[in-house]
């Protein structure tokens, strides 16, 4: 496996979720496809950033498979 160029950004999660989603308009879609802590983190942190999503989109659950 070739090695990558790129390096790790150094902004946690949930700063970046808040960073990146407050302020625009129309807000932008949040498609969520892995555990939503991060999401209920950036929430209890800056309250606001709830409205700041313009629709929340949860891939998750299972076919025939409790989670």
């Amino acid at each position: 496996m070739r090695s990558s160029r790129r390096s790790a950004n150094p902004v946690n999660g949930v700063d970046f979720l808040i960073t990146t989603y407050l302020g625009y308009d129309p807000p932008p879609v949040l498609v969520a496809v892995a555990p939503l802590s991060n999401i209920a983190a950036a929430i209890q942190r800056e309250p606001s950033y709830a409205r700041g999503v313009g629709k929340l989109v949860i891939m998750g659950g299972g076919w025939h498979v409790g989670t």
